[in-house]
């Protein structure tokens, strides 16, 4: 692996940004860009690792990060693996990383990237524990809790959690359950498609590594026959039906999909 100094750039870059903004609490962009914020975050971190500061992920630095890039995070050439182990095309699991989460499984903080919806929280929790009862919730607090959805509720990033964690105090298991989930946010009701038997498990993965959200992806997949078909012949309205659901013309879910796989294809 080469040495990365001011004026780098590429995955390798993206990579180190994400690993030194959870590990200084500096929040870089994770544009792939070495720049001079991204230099002096390096240089915090190897002062506050009793490395040299120069600035510049050399041999020692490396040996103290990079074990825990690979394991949190995951490279391109991985994606492809996953995508050649099932038999679909490389570009379109990458599409849907691109499209869901811009690629990054996890915040500037090193939490799991999550959406909250509240329209979920309501309908699982009526099953649970009555109209009466959640009707309550919904007068409390509608953004937590409503029967419709709304993307204005959204607060996005790390604020989405602290929408989970009211959730979580009324109900620990549908909140979870309520949220998608890293780097291609996948529901937690969906666990199970997952490969999960619980949405405690599932979510303990999705907290820990890109990895594990990539073979949750593959499980997704194979174990829903439509959207493995759709995936397999490139439709991508079928793929939007059925991983994003049925008002996925709305957001135009299917033509972004599509458009970025081409920007994949002809950038080869």
């Amino acid at each position: 692996m080469e040495m990365i100094q001011l004026g780098s750039s590429g995955e390798e870059v993206k990579l180190l940004q994400k690993a030194l903004s959870e590990l200084t609490g500096t929040r870089l962009s994770f544009d792939g860009q070495f720049g001079e914020l991204s230099r002096k975050t390096l240089m915090q971190y190897q002062q506050l690792n009793g490395i040299t500061p120069t600035g510049v992920y050399d041999s020692v630095t490396m040996f103290m990060l990079e074990p825990f890039i690979s394991k949190k995070y995951i490279r391109v050439a991985e994606i492809d693996d996953y995508a050649d182990q099932i038999g679909v095309d490389r570009n379109i699991l990458k599409a849907l990383a691109i499209k869901e989460a811009k690629a990054s499984g996890f915040t500037p903080s090193g939490r799991c990237l999550i959406l909250y919806e509240r329209h979920i929280f309501y309908r699982y929790a009526v099953r649970k524990f009555g109209q009466a009862r959640v009707s309550e919730w919904t007068k409390k607090n509608p953004n937590i809790c409503y029967p419709s959805q709304d993307s204005k509720a959204y607060m996005g990033g790390e604020r989405e959690w602290d929408r989970l964690n009211i959730a979580k105090n009324w109900d620990a298991e549908t909140a979870l359950i309520s949220c998608s989930w890293g780097m291609f946010q996948i529901m937690g009701f969906n666990f199970g498609l997952a490969g999960y038997e619980n949405v405690g498990d599932f979510v303990s993965d999705m907290s820990e590594s890109e990895r594990y959200h990539i073979q949750a992806l593959c499980n997704f997949i194979t174990n829903n026959p439509p959207l493995y078909r759709a995936m397999k012949s490139r439709n991508f309205q079928q793929i939007a039906l059925y991983y994003n659901g049925s008002n996925y013309k709305i957001n135009r879910y299917d033509t972004d999909l599509m458009n970025i796989y081409n920007t994949l294809l002809r950038k080869g």
